[in-house]
């Protein structure tokens, strides 16, 4: 192993805290001045720490102990006052450590860091190290943490195995990641051999030490230099400390020329660092990156690459998510989206930053989640997408508000098997999202309103319309039979809104109105109305998606429902008589309620 370059520094950081006072001042237990007559001798003082006196243990881990269990609070003053009100003395000599080493009074704080580039064989091996030991106040022993961050980087093939272990005298913890380019962004973005600065700040006295140790120059053109990069420019602010992703986006390069990996124009670090194919998906795929990237998801094929290479900053996780929604016809319903949704899509990535959950492991649990969809189904899918008229379609947010929608119809299925998506813009499919929450809100409550009104209203206002007009002129020869129906219940409301495209589920808890839903024999054609209970006056009269009713249907609107609805008004019958809670049917079919999930936290 040959030893490139190795850069060390060790520091303390000792906190010291006056020990004198009159012991008159104290109030503490004989047992403790006869202990330490020097321990107790704290000044007072509003300005220092709390400190409670442990009691006493079978093995002896404190200088000074209550042998009577007894806790005694103490103020502390400290000793040293540094720059910004710090307390803290940092120190590099042996003798400032030596002298607070075995001091009941002093905290102390022992850093070792080290950074390290060596080369084994066809390996780059690049290390820090961080090795804290601490004593607190009145503690005999020190606690110990390591932490290893190390990249290991194959020459020869290009691969790389990121390791991150973590080691103290009650947790260990090891990771091992290859070629994991999100491993990698983050060894690159957080406090480890690029920037090791975190541990003193550039007010300290030991600072300039400190700087001269970790020479960033230096350390970025051995880098530079083992990888085989050209050196270009190598003042201060082109290092790999002072811009850490220049190393990712280097290796990145690397890896894609060693492992000959064919890659799109552009920028496609994102593509790698979220959704690598893994060597399979490559050889598979002729190294084409976005072709290996679709078939690892299962929705490759010509048109799919062709969007993804057209359309190179569109919202990679909503899209191939969509796709999976039609199955193996993908293809074919994905043709159908105009070019203009592709354009609007963005990679959220580029906008959320590092919090946005875009990777391949998220995407491969949502692919795995199948939404099994009929065809019709997903022919209203395609035409919701196309409705967007200004914002995005194609967004993780709508993604799971899809999702969300079909768990919900799968829920209400099992009491209503002939439930499917209806909707077909995406103004209707809002309002039908709203009322499939309904149902299920209902479900998982276990019952709903219903309303109790006079029986003599309701027989007559229920008793069947028979239409018998001639006029050629309006509505030709018409010879039908209407059925008023009163919605009493708020599953009656959600039904009749989920048929009819409106959004009649929303007045289920007005008084002031009463819903009749004129129907054909077979409920295949309805028009929702809404009467006033006060007036009897016909407030709304509405078709499928908020039309106007046909003119044969408003003619037994106006004819024979408002003049019985006004009659019932001026009786006072037209209010519901009372509102009562009973269980939820569905499709007539009574559902009991969800009894909610415990987890028990231990098994995790």
């Amino acid at each position: 192993m040959i030893d490139i370059l190795t850069q060390k520094f060790t520091f303390a950081q000792i906190t010291p805290f006056k020990d004198y006072c009159k012991l008159s001042d104290k109030n503490i237990s004989d047992e403790i001045i006869r202990t330490s007559s020097e321990f107790l001798g704290f000044l007072k003082s509003h300005k220092g720490e709390s400190y409670r006196v442990p009691s006493k243990k079978k093995r002896r881990v404190n200088y000074f102990t209550d042998a009577n269990r007894t806790k005694n609070e103490l103020a502390l003053e400290y000793m040293y006052n540094g720059l910004n009100d710090s307390h803290i003395f940092e120190t590099t000599k042996d003798r400032h450590i030596r002298r607070h080493y075995g001091r009941a009074l002093s905290k102390i704080n022992v850093f070792t860091l080290e950074r390290s580039i060596r080369i084994d064989g066809d390996k780059l091996i690049i290390k820090f190290y961080v090795l804290t030991k601490i004593r607190e106040l009145n503690c005999i022993y020190f606690r110990k943490h390591a932490t290893l961050t190390s990249l290991t980087i194959n020459l020869k093939t290009g691969n790389f195995v990121c390791i991150k272990t973590t080691k103290s005298s009650r947790i260990s913890y090891k990771s091992f990641k290859t070629n994991s380019f999100k491993s990698l962004k983050e060894i690159c973005s957080t406090t480890n051999f690029f920037q090791p600065y975190g541990y003193i700040s550039k007010e300290s006295r030991i600072y300039d030490k400190f700087s001269k140790t970790f020479d960033n120059v230096e350390f970025t053109k051995k880098i530079k230099y083992s990888l085989g990069i050209d050196l270009g420019v190598n003042n201060e602010s082109h290092t790999y400390s002072h811009e850490p992703l220049l190393f990712f986006y280097d290796l990145t390069r690397i890896f894609v020329d060693v492992k000959k990996i064919k890659v799109p124009n552009g920028n496609y670090g994102h593509l790698l660092s979220n959704y690598y194919p893994t060597e399979k998906y490559l050889k598979k795929n002729d190294r084409k990156l976005i072709a290996s990237i679709l078939d690892m998801f299962g929705v490759k094929s010509k048109l799919t690459i062709k969007i993804l290479h057209e359309y190179t900053n569109i919202n990679l996780l909503a899209f191939i998510r969509f796709c999976s929604f039609f199955g193996d016809d993908f293809s074919k319903y994905i043709g159908n989206i105009q070019s203009t949704v592709f354009k609007k899509s963005k990679n959220e990535f580029a906008v959320y930053g590092e919090n946005y959950d875009d990777n391949k492991f998220n995407l491969n649990k949502m692919v795995k989640n199948k939404v099994e969809l009929t065809t019709q189904e997903k022919e209203n899918l395609i035409k919701i997408v196309n409705s967007t008229k200004h914002d995005e379609s194609l967004t993780y947010f709508f993604i799971q508000l899809v999702e969300d929608h079909f768990s919900m119809i799968q829920k209400i299925r099992k009491y209503d098997p002939n439930l499917q998506m209806c909707a077909k813009t995406k103004k209707e499919f809002a309002l039908e999202h709203e009322e499939l929450s309904k149902i299920v809100s209902s479900i998982k409550k276990g019952w709903v309103i219903e309303y109790k009104f006079s029986e003599r209203m309701s027989e007559d206002i229920e008793s069947p319309i028979q239409l018998d007009v001639d006029n050629k002129e309006d509505m030709k020869i018409i010879h039908s039979t209407y059925y008023p129906h009163i919605l009493r219940r708020e599953e009656q409301y959600i039904e009749e809104g989920s048929f009819m495209h409106h959004c009649v589920a929303t007045y289920s808890d007005k008084d002031r109105s009463i819903i009749i839903s004129l129907r054909t024999n077979d409920s295949s054609d309805r028009v929702t109305c809404e009467f006033d209970c006060q007036t009897g006056n016909l407030i709304q009269a509405r078709h499928f998606c908020n039309a106007q009713p046909p003119p044969h249907m408003d003619y037994a609107i106006v004819e024979y429902l408002l003049p019985k609805a006004k009659k019932y008004a001026r009786l006072g019958l037209l209010h519901a008589l009372e509102k009562i809670k009973v269980p939820i049917m569905i499709n007539g079919v009574e559902v009991k309620k969800e009894e909610p999930t415990y987890y028990n936290y231990l098994d995790f």
